[in-house]
Formats: structure tokens, sequence, C-alpha cells
């Protein structure tokens, strides 16, 4: 059995796509935009693959006509494979085990799109950094290669830690550090921030479990009238925690035009050690549950890997 076939592994997932990695290959850079965005992998040594997507639109767009433009770019030599690992997971993909540069760089790329994403995928790989490199890729990450719909919850999970957001919530920041992993999305005027510290019980030696509710995306001279909801103490799921609700208001003469409802909730996994924390924040009244279940859906990734 191959190396690949018996790799431990964890969950990448980003942007309605997700993949078995293994546990040694680590973001090196990652680039958010609007309808688009990049993700470079690498272990302790070389980059390793690298992902690209985008979100084309829903009518109008021609995956076939698309794909032949690419493959024409790539020069009369390169061939592709009549299957692709993961096919059956795309309406269309494209496998091109050797594409060589002009400089004698050589990488194998594969393609997917999916129309109910909608995704277009591209994912490199480094030829150059050794044919162990180059089995991962080709018997644990390629095939494992999935999307979600655009209108289900988008998985997250980098560096084992995982989060799941509700649909129609597109990413515009993260802050991906070793112990603090932060994201920030937008559904138009609404914001939602999903974090995770850890250790949990060295953040909690710092400051008490309530003050890390004051930790907030809403940036600028806002003003907290008094607490509509707490700090209360919640349960979500298995773990215990406390919630804030609170309306926040511009200085005056703004405060009538510019007000935002703010709901937070902390909690500690004390198996995991890991303080889990969400925020809300709309033009609108937040229901609480759905703050909560920001929480509780988070870690997904390793409570999957351990029913693997």
């Amino acid at each position: 059995m191959s190396k690949a076939q018996t790799a431990e592994w964890s969950w990448l997932a980003w942007a309605r796509w997700k993949v078995k990695i293994p546990v040694n290959w680590r973001p090196l850079r990652v680039e958010n935009r609007d309808s688009s965005g990049h993700l470079m992998l690498g272990d302790s040594e070389q980059a390793t693959v690298q992902f690209k997507w985008w979100n084309p639109p829903t009518k109008g767009f021609d995956i076939s006509r698309w794909l032949d433009k690419r493959l024409r770019s790539m020069g009369k030599k390169v061939r592709a494979e009549e299957e692709a690992p993961a096919a059956f997971r795309f309406d269309r993909s494209l496998w091109l085990p050797e594409v060589r540069t002009r400089k004698g760089a050589v990488s194998s790329v594969w393609y997917g799109y999916s129309a109910r994403a909608p995704l277009v995928l591209e994912v490199v790989i480094n030829c150059g950094a050794g044919p162990e490199v180059r089995d991962l890729a080709k018997n644990l990450l390629l095939p494992s290669l999935d999307v979600s719909a655009a209108d289900a919850p988008t998985r997250w999970s980098v560096y084992d830690t995982s989060f799941e957001s509700p649909p129609g919530y597109t990413i515009y920041k993260s802050r991906l550090h070793l112990g603090a992993i932060s994201l920030f999305l937008e559904n138009g005027r609404r914001q939602l921030m999903l974090c995770q510290v850890y250790p949990g019980t060295a953040a909690l030696a710092k400051k008490p479990l309530e003050t890390w509710l004051d930790i907030s995306s809403l940036k600028g001279k806002w003003h907290s009238s008094a607490a509509m909801q707490g700090p209360a103490a919640v349960k979500v799921g298995a773990f215990s925690g406390l919630e804030r609700a609170v309306t926040k208001r511009r200085p005056f003469p703004l405060g009538r035009l510019a007000q935002r409802h703010c709901v937070a909730v902390v909690a500690h996994d004390q198996a995991l050690d890991r303080l889990l924390l969400a925020e809300h924040i709309s033009p609108d009244t937040t229901e609480s549950k759905f703050v909560s279940n920001a929480v509780r859906s988070m870690n997904w990734a390793h409570r999957e890997r351990n029913e693997a």
C-alpha cells in the first residue's frame, strides 16, 4: 500500500470546495476576491499544490469552450487523460498529467466545473516537488475533491480548524495565525465573524470568558446600548458558554440613521481545548439561535475524520 493511501490527512475546505490533504501540508498564501481566489499549499520545504477558483456567471457560461481555450494555451504537446479524478462529482473535468512550461518546469493540472456551486476549480500540482508529492496529490487529494451547492452551507477548514457558514455569506477577509483562526464573511449589510482561539485554557488564563465577547469585527466609532440579552449563560450543544446581544449606534447626529444589532456567542470546547466564537452584525435583529448554530457547527472536520 502506497504512502498516499496510508497518509494521515485532514480536510482543507474553502469557498465551497473541499479536499483531503496530508497533515503536514499547510496553506502558504490565501487570497480572497469577490468571485475568485487563490490558495497555495506547501510542506516544510516547498510549495506542493496551488488552487485557483472562480464563480462564473450562472447564465451564458460555456465550460467546454472555456476548457478548450485553456488547453490550447498550453501547447500542442499537452494531452488530456480520458478519465479525470473525481469526475463523477463535477459536471465537467479535465486532467492533464504533464504540462511543461517554457522554462522546463513540469506540473500536473486538473480542472473541474460544478454548475450547482457554481464554481470553476483549477488544481496545479508541482511535479518538481518529487514523486511522493505527485503520489499524494494523485491518490489522496484529487480523488477527494468535492463542492457544495450555492444554496447550501459553506464549509471551511484550515489547520485542522473548521467552520460552517450559512448560504449567501461570502468571505472578504481571513486571519490565519498560529493559535487563532478568524473568518470574516458578509451578506449584503450583514456581517458574520467566526473565530477559534487555542489552547483555550491559556486564553482563559489571560482573560475570562466574558471578555472574549468584546472581540468584534465592527470597526470605527460605535456606542453600545445596554445589553438586550446578557451576557447570559447559554448551552451550545455539549458546550457551556455566554451570549451577549447589543445595539450599536454611530455618534450623534447619525445614531438613528446608522445602527447595528450585534449578537455574539463564546463557548469553551474543553475536549479540544478551544474557545469558539461567533458574532453576527445586522441592521435587523438577529436570532440568537443563528449565532449559536454557527458555534455548534464548528470543528466538523475533526469529527468526520474521527468517524472515517
